[in-house]
């Protein structure tokens, strides 16, 4: 058995420790690449191999792979001075893979392997699937492993990096809510009886891990493969209907997120809101145009707020002198229905209800979408506003009808886009209503000016302050 002492000679960061604690039979871990999870699994099976006699497969996605994952079950072994690592190594004649082994003095053996079927079905242990996700023959390697340890306790591991929204890896991560993109609130989580773990580049890093993220992502230069492979995005197979190099060149360094303290508005500012309470996000999103360039100046998201806190953001919005927000469209569909009609009739002609029918939100994504085409649009640059961006797909349905949706994950369901979408539309049918506006005013002035209705224009009025030449100018 490893003393304390031994195991405090095998330095961690909190993710990898987290991973090495969780006794549970069954765990599942997203994760960015090269961040050091392979080295968590293979101390804890160096860990229990040393505790007690065990066997420990290992299956990797090719020969390689496995070739790696042994060493570090080597060094772990050579570096708390526990066991000799003795390596034997021979070709299985029927499938020609080679086998790596280390055995213990009590007995204990790890064993590592290309992952496939029958190999998997030729032990019976403890197993580690190594990147998962990206192992040929899934399913069969899924149903070879469990018949291996159904019985006495034998435990699993399932380890990998993203590999699109497909294949059991996906199906065990959605199931325990890990494909959203985010880290959730508290780890491990927990769906039956399985255990999942999350660590995309950016914790690895605030835990100590040593990448230099903005040199590491622009030498890559592919959006796609950076978030998949560092930032623990499950891409979808179908098309996504904005394209994520659309996404990355209309961010900018002058839009921001948080309104900046102190910020003045230069030009008028438009809004959208889309509505959520308990599963979706709440997102209240601030542009400002100028000349013809949306900029998002902020991004305002709130998580299961209640709706009382909701309409004051919106309020606060509208009525501060200093953004100038001539006009907000809000969602009004299902539970926004409530909160769209008083914030209308509170604020009459600068806040628009907007009823999300299929027609309405294709409208919405094709503005969208003509913005960033025509690079009319800034956005910070921030992940989660780039994923649901790049998340919403346009769906053919068997009738022909054509829908623009995103998959609900625990990040939300497209919020952030919907909120962006219904301040462009504002901004534009803002520039619409003041310019009719104008045009009346216009045709009013006139009207006075040539004497119409005399000098006092209170007479234009009825006792109700309505306009009495209301077919005149229109309502």
């Amino acid at each position: 058995m490893a003393s304390p002492r031994n195991k405090a000679l095998v330095p961690l960061y909190s993710y990898q420790e987290r991973w090495v604690k969780d006794r549970s039979r069954f765990k599942l871990a997203v994760k960015s690449t090269q961040i050091g999870y392979s080295f968590a699994a293979s101390l804890e099976a160096v860990i229990e191999a040393m505790g007690q006699k065990s066997l420990w497969i290992v299956l990797s996605r090719g020969e390689r792979q496995s070739l790696e994952f042994m060493q570090k079950v080597r060094d772990h072994v050579h570096a708390m001075r526990i066991a000799e690592g003795e390596v034997e190594t021979s070709f299985f004649e029927q499938t020609q893979l080679l086998q790596h082994e280390v055995k213990f003095p009590n007995g204990s053996r790890i064993i590592g392997l290309p992952a496939n079927p029958d190999t998997a079905r030729g032990y019976t242990g403890n197993m580690i699937l190594d990147e998962f996700a990206f192992h040929q023959q899934d399913k069969a390697i899924w149903a070879a492993a469990f018949g291996r340890l159904s019985r006495g306790g034998l435990k699993l591991r399932v380890i990998s990096t993203p590999n699109g929204q497909r294949g059991k890896y996906f199906e065990l991560a959605k199931e325990l809510g890990l494909t959203g993109g985010m880290a959730p609130d508290s780890q491990p989580v927990h769906a039956g009886a399985w255990s999942g773990h999350w660590c995309d580049v950016e914790m690895a890093v605030r835990d100590g891990c040593p990448i230099e993220i903005s040199e590491l992502r622009q030498a890559i230069g592919d959006e796609d493969v950076w978030q998949q492979e560092y930032e623990c995005v499950f891409h979808s197979d179908s098309e996504n209907y904005i394209p994520l190099e659309l996404i990355v060149s209309c961010e900018s360094a002058d839009a921001s997120k948080d309104l900046p303290v102190g910020w003045v508005a230069q030009g008028p500012c438009y809004w959208g809101f889309d509505v959520g309470r308990t599963r979706d996000l709440s997102v209240l999103t601030l542009v400002e145009k100028l000349g013809d360039v949306c900029t998002v100046r902020m991004m305002k998201e709130m998580p299961k707020a209640q709706f009382a806190a909701q309409e004051k953001a919106i309020a606060d919005v509208v009525n501060a002198p200093e953004l100038k927000a001539l006009r907000g469209c809000i969602d009004a569909s299902g539970l926004g229905m409530d909160l769209a009609e008083r914030l209308a009739n509170k604020f009459a002609g600068r806040v628009e209800p907007v009823q999300f029918t299929m027609q309405v939100k294709q409208d919405l994504a094709v503005t969208m979408k003509k913005a960033f085409e025509e690079r009319t649009i800034r956005i910070p640059d921030d992940r989660l506003l780039r994923r649901d961006i790049n998340a919403v797909k346009k769906i053919i349905t068997t009738a022909g009808n054509i829908r623009f949706d995103a998959e609900r994950t625990e990040a939300g369901h497209a919020d952030r886009f919907w909120a962006l979408a219904l301040a462009l539309h504002a901004a534009d049918s803002g520039v619409a209503a003041a310019e009719a506006g104008t045009a009346a005013t216009d045709a009013r002035d006139g009207i006075w000016e040539r004497g119409g209705y005399g000098d006092d224009r209170e007479s234009f009025f009825d006792a109700d302050r309505e306009p009495v030449g209301v077919g005149l100018f229109g309502r």
